[in-house]
This record gives structure tokens, sequence and C-alpha cells, in this order.
């Protein structure tokens, strides 16, 4: 119950670490316990610096590690509680993949993100978010952080291991934030896949779909919001781009009523 995964227990005898785990009728856990409260505090730490850089909005024409140069997490965002409601359900029963559609600037990444950050059934779970206008850059080869492996993974490490994680044993950091996500013990979500198919191309798509599913697609308790606009959505789920992850109907954002809009006005400026 120490929490350390057999290979690491006789990590050059595998199997005489199996044979011992059966005989002695243990069970292993998915990650060490010590690790992971490490990933999550760096996490938290990470979320409260988003949450107070974001609502300070230093300058509109500064462009967030988040992706986004303006976003509503104060008295100033209009609450969308009926889809936060159908939001909390996918995270407490839902499948793996969810996709959160819309038009072009109607708010999908201000309800995610204030999501992650302010409702309460989202504040428990630590998050890493990742916009896809940063994955055309090519992750630093001298970031150790990254290890090996694929783009995406390579970029969801750096999020999630802190700076100085290059110290100890990074496979295994590794390790135990793959295997946090597929628990669902870390919320990700995946910023304007639509970005990734203007900038990069349809290939590139298929190449996340693909690496996603590898990751975390035999995970039922992984927890993976994926934002995309919904004609760029729908083009992509046609041509068979998404794989598997699009095989349910989408959570589509629509846009506020003019009422909303109005009344929100009023209650803000008086």
């Amino acid at each position: 119950d120490a929490g350390v995964p057999p290979h690491k227990i006789f990590p050059d005898h595998e199997g005489m670490a199996e044979f011992v785990k059966a005989e002695a009728h243990l069970e292993s856990l998915p990650y060490d316990e010590a690790t992971a409260s490490w990933i999550r505090s760096h996490l938290r730490q990470q979320a409260a610096d988003d949450l107070r850089n974001l609502i300070a909005r230093a300058s509109p024409d500064v462009i967030h590690s988040k992706g986004t140069a303006c976003c509503n997490l104060d008295n100033a965002y209009i609450p969308r509680q009926e889809e936060a409601k159908k939001l909390t359900q996918w995270l407490k029963e839902g499948p793996p993949f969810l996709f959160v559609t819309g038009e072009a600037g109607v708010g999908k990444t201000n309800f995610v993100l204030y999501s992650l950050l302010r409702q309460r059934d989202f504040k428990s779970k630590p998050f890493l978010f990742f916009s896809f206008k940063f994955y055309r850059f090519q992750a630093q080869s001298n970031n150790v952080r990254s290890g090996g492996g694929q783009e995406l993974a390579r970029r969801l490490y750096e999020i999630m291991l802190p700076r100085d994680s290059a110290k100890y044993d990074l496979e295994y950091q590794q390790h135990v934030a793959r295997q946090m996500i597929a628990q669902g013990d870390v919320v990700v979500a995946l910023d304007g896949l639509d970005e990734l198919a203007r900038v990069k191309s349809q290939d590139v798509v298929e190449d996340v779909a693909r690496e996603l599913h590898s990751l975390f697609g035999a995970s039922p308790k992984a927890r993976v919001i994926i934002t995309c606009r919904d004609h760029i959505f729908e083009r992509l789920r046609r041509t068979g781009a998404l794989g598997s992850a699009a095989k349910r109907r989408p959570f589509r954002i629509k846009p506020f009523s003019k009422t909303t809009i109005k009344k929100k006005l009023k209650e803000y400026f008086t």
C-alpha cells in the first residue's frame, strides 16, 4: 500500500514482482501518492496564478499562456447554468472525451476556463489547460521536462511537471502524470482544435486524435475537454479525422440572447 508499482520494486525482475504481487494477493496502485501530491500541488498553484492573471487583464494585447487575451472570470461573466449542470454531470459519469463546440467568439474558452477555475465541482480537481494556438511551435529540445514521446504528450508533461522535476526520475514522473489523467484525477482541457486544423493540416489533427486515443482512449475514467468551432468539428468528424473520440454528440455552446446581454450590462454598470 506504499503506492509503488511492482516494476519499481524489482526493476530488473518484473516477472518476480508480478509473482510476489499475485502470491501475496496484493493490488498495485495506479501511481504513488507522493509524486501525485507533488503534481497536484503544482497544478493548483498554477491555477491560482492563472485566475489572478486572467482577472487582472494587465493588457488586452497580451496573449496569456492559456491562449486568450481576454476572459471574463469575475462578475462580468454571464452564467450558463444549464450548460454548467451538463458539464458537471459529464465530469461525474460521462465518456472520456467531450467536444465543446460553438460559433467563433461565442464563449467556448471562457466557459471552460470559468468552469475549471470557478465552478465548485471542478475546483476540487486539478486540471491542465493547453491551447492549440501554441501547438505550432516545436517544444524546446533542451527542455528536459518534455522527455521522449509525441508532441501532445510532451506539452502535457511540460504543464503538469514542475520546472525542477529534472532532478528526479523524469520517466517515472511522466508515468504518474499519465496515470493521473487516465484515472480522471486530473481534468485535461484542449482549447481550439479548429486553430490546429486551420494553421497546420487535417493530417496533424488526425495525429492528435490518434495520440489522444493511444494515451487515454482505453481509460473510461479519463476526462478530456476539447473545444472547436462547430463547422470545423463537423467537417473533421465527417472526414473521420477525429476517430472514435467524436462518436458522441458534441456539447454545443449557443450565443446569448439579446435580452440576456442587456440584462447583464445593466447589472454590471449600475
